[in-house]
Formats: C-alpha cells, sequence, structure tokens
C-alpha cells in the first residue's frame, strides 16, 4: 500500500498493488532510535544519509499521525511490557520492561494506515471481509473506574466518557502520576476486547470507524484473508473472488476471535511460567515494588527491579486480620486499622517461586520498632 501525505499527515493519494519488498537497510528499533535522537550508539553511525533522511521524514510525520489520533478520541495507553531474557537454552536471565520508543510508534502509525485505506477500499467495493473491531466500553465498569480512580485522588466522569477525546484526555492528565501505571492499566481492564467480524461497529479504542487488519499476515490469519481479498476485489475487479458469503466470514470472524483469545492466554501464562522460573533463583532477595492488585487473599506487588508481580498472602500478615474494601482499593486491618492501598510503596522478600504454576509469593519485610531513649 503506496500512501502519499503530506506534512500535517493528510492522506493525498494511495494505491494498492502487488509488489515484493526489497529492504534498503535492515535496522533495529534501538538503531533507529538512537538514530532520531543524535545519539552516536547502537549502531546508529551506520545508517546511510539517503535512509536517514527517510527516517527524519517518518519520524516527523509519525508525531502529525499520533496528534490526529488523539484528536479523534484515540486511546493511547502507556503501558511497557514484559520481556523475559532468554540464554541459548532457553533458561530465563533476566526479566526489564520493554520500553516503547518513537521508532516503535512510526512503525505502529504506518500499519495503522494501511490497515485503515485496505479496510476503507475492500468496504466500498463491497467485498466480504473481517473488520477488527472494538464495541464501547460499559458504562458500569467505567463507574467502577471512576470510584477507584477518585478513591486514589483523581477525577473521572464516566458519564463524560462518550464525549470525543474524554478518555485520551484523562490519559494524558495521569501521565507523570504516581499511578499513571496502575490507572492505565485498570482503565485498559474496564474495556471491551476487540474482535473480528464481517459486521463492522467501528474500533472504538482507535477512533476508527473502518478498521481492519492487514500488515502481518505471518502472524495473523485475517490479514491473509484481507490480502487475497484485495487481490480479487481491488486487483482484479472481483474476478478472483472466492464463492465465501456473509456467513462464512461471521462464523471465521467468530473462530479466529476465539483462538487469538487461547493464544494471548497462552502467551501470558508462558511469561508468568519464566518470570516463576527466574526467581526461583532469588528466593531470599529483599526488593522495593508497588501494590498492583488486591483480592481477598492478598495483594499484589510489582518489582520495580524485575519487572515481576507476585502475590503477598494474607496469611503472612500476623500483626491482623485484614480485609479488602468494596472497591479493591485497599485493604485494612481490623483491629489496629493499618491499611494497605494500591499504589503504596512497599519492601518484599522473594518467598515462593512455582515455575509449573506460574506463581510467585513474596513476604513483607518487617522493620524493627525503635526504642525509645531512657531519660
Amino acid at each position: 500500500v503506496f500512501i502519499r501525505l503530506n506534512g500535517e499527515g493528510n492522506v493525498l493519494s494511495h494505491y494498492i498493488a502487488g509488489t515484493v519488498i526489497h529492504s534498503s537497510k535492515r535496522l533495529t528499533y534501538e538503531q533507529v532510535q538512537a538514530f532520531i535522537d543524535g545519539r552516536h550508539e547502537d549502531g546508529a553511525e551506520e545508517i546511510p544519509a539517503d535512509v536517514g533522511e527517510a527516517l527524519y521524514r517518518l519520524s516527523g510525520l509519525t508525531g502529525k499521525l499520533i496528534e490526529r489520533r488523539a484528536k479523534r478520541g484515540g486511546l493511547d495507553f502507556e503501558l511497557p511490557e514484559t520481556q523475559v531474557m532468554l540464554d541459548e537454552d532457553g533458561r530465563p536471565v533476566d526479566i526489564v520492561k520493554r520500553t516503547r520508543l518513537m521508532a516503535h510508534r512510526m512503525v505502529e502509525e504506518a500499519m495503522l494506515l494501511a490497515n485503515t485505506i485496505t479496510a476503507e477500499k475492500l468496504k466500498d467495493v463491497h467485498a466480504p471481509f473481517l473488520y477488527r473491531i472494538h464495541d464501547r466500553p460499559d458504562d458500569a465498569k467505567l463507574e467502577t473506574f471512576g470510584e477507584t480512580a477518585a478513591a486514589l485522588g483523581y477525577k473521572f466522569r464516566a458519564s463524560h466518557a462518550a464525549d470525543e477525546g474524554y478518555i485520551q484526555s484523562f490519559i494524558q492528565s495521569i501521565s507523570g502520576a504516581k499511578h499513571e501505571h496502575l490507572l492505565n492499566m485498570l482503565l485498559l481492564r474496564s474495556m471491551k476486547k476487540a474482535a473480528y467480524s464481517s459486521r463492522n461497529i467501528g474500533h472504538y479504542g482507535l477512533g476508527i470507524s473502518t478498521y481492519s487488519h492487514f500488515t502481518s499476515p505471518i502472524r495473523r490469519y485475517p490479514d491473509l484473508v484481507m490480502h487475497r481479498q484485495l487481490d480479487a476485489f481491488v486487483l482484479n475487479d472481483g474476478k478472483a473472488a472466492g464463492r465465501e458469503n456473509d456467513t462464512f466470514y461471521e462464523n471465521l470472524g467468530e473462530a479466529i476471535t476465539g483462538r487469538e483469545i487461547v493464544t494471548a492466554a497462552a502467551e501470558r501464562e508462558s511469561i508468568k511460567m519464566k518470570t516463576a522460573e527466574y526467581m526461583q533463583d532469588h528466593l531470599g532477595e529483599e526488593h522495593e515494588g508497588t501494590i498492583s492488585g488486591m483480592i481477598p487473599v492478598g495483594f499484589f506487588v510489582e518489582l520495580d527491579r524485575h519487572f515481576v508481580e507476585g502475590l503477598v498472602h494474607v496469611s503472612t500478615l500476623d500483626d491482623d486480620y485484614y480485609e479488602v474494601d468494596r472497591t479493591g482499593i485497599s485493604m485494612t486491618g481490623k483491629n489496629r486499622g493499618k491499611c494497605f492501598m494500591l499504589g503504596d510503596r512497599v519492601r518484599v522478600i522473594v518467598a515462593r517461586a512455582d515455575k509449573e504454576r506460574g506463581e510467585v509469593d513474596f513476604v513483607l519485610v518487617k522493620r524493627a520498632k525503635k526504642r525509645k531513649k531512657k531519660k
């Protein structure tokens, strides 16, 4: 998909063709980021002048595309991903946060644009295919999130969520705040899941009315379906179209969405397994972290150093009987009134790591009380 833009990120023209990609230069995200930042490291100095000029232009256009997405109400969560570093034998040697660079966003925005244009093209020629859809969030879940945000000291009005750009404005307003990561995570959980469907309802999270997946046929079957339909209906004027009807694509969308859910769950479980395997070599170590979740049997703590989440079980809090409040924001002792809240900073010891179950347990570091000096 060849797209021509002006300096403000407006599409001037585009066309679709069957092509073979010939790369001028193979680059890494870190290499591109260093080049854009003007740093002479990570191989940035190896980028040829003509390629560098293209990267500068794309970087500038990416900023404009991000601005346009925000204006139309698209959501842009800043949630770092867990990256497990493995050795040659598949053993975890470190767990780090995968940082989202501008280099990543350059590719993301180009993909979003290509996905949108191809979806609109197939819609215009009335071709059956799979839309990537995302429904609006439930009001009740947004109300619950609003209560949580208020308890943490932030104002989120669920009644304004339908206003274009309101949720994205809230996300931007908490940038750099103490509870930014926690609130982004909780807000994301209040959203509905994206899906594949032959019926178009738009993509709420991206703020796009007509959207599909076109850019990754290696990993996703829906992209391959898209390629076939573009070939049949756009490049061959419908002459190479198959006989499948709307019911076929509706059933296909449900099946692929189901497999996507299974795949995502498998990915999460694999990360939890490798995380627990890594922490088996760190039993007894002390770490600082942040309380990231509450359940009746305890609270979760996310470590600063290793980006690992583990449970502090209530049975290890032996100074009182603790209960979680109705909103799941805090856990308070019934007798002494000591309270643990989401976002609180704590220090913990790694007590247990079960690779097979993908579980890590912590215990709080107990500080000795300072004795008053006798006069």
